[in-house]
């Protein structure tokens, strides 16, 4: 389920990379790359300078919130399969996660999933119990009370 278009995927891409520099990297990449004008060519150029200095820790963030976004609406999406996607204990993904992004697994995945609904409630007249069935959520209460945890309001009070 593609959920998300390139711009989309360019300001989650800005956002994970920016995050991780500043957390883990203590780099300052918001004020060389700054505002929807950065260009695709800067951020590349940025990238590429600092891609040296990810450490394989880093790499498995990347890949693990890869994971994550083409994976999401996988119901079964959980530590485990995501363990076993990277090739790393549940342990060791878990403390690396939270180390580099100040962000826990799950709490990802239910952002992650929150930003895919928010789209489909913005964008289709779905119902809301097939909205938390498309974006992983296998019944719609823990889809509410997820929703509003991390949007601050409920699936009907965004779309109105």
């Amino acid at each position: 389920l593609a959920l998300f278009n390139a711009a989309e995927d360019a300001e989650l891409f800005f956002e994970d990379f920016s995050r991780a520099a500043r957390n883990y990297l203590g780099l300052d990449f918001e004020a060389q790359a700054a505002g929807p004008a950065a260009s695709w060519e800067s951020l590349r150029g940025i990238y590429a300078e600092a891609e040296g200095r990810f450490t394989s820790a880093s790499r498995l963030v990347v890949r693990a919130r890869r994971f994550v976004r083409e994976r999401f609406a996988d119901p079964d999406l959980d530590l485990s399969a995501i363990a076993a996607h990277t090739e790393v204990s549940k342990n060791h993904l878990s403390w690396e996660f939270a180390r580099e992004t100040g962000e826990n697994l799950s709490a990802f995945i239910a952002r992650v999933r929150v930003e895919a609904a928010k789209q489909l409630l913005s964008d289709t007249n779905l119902k809301t119990y097939e909205i938390a069935e498309k974006v992983g959520f296998s019944n719609v209460e823990t889809f509410c009370r997820v929703f509003k945890k991390v949007s601050g309001t409920t699936p009907r009070g965004f779309s109105s």
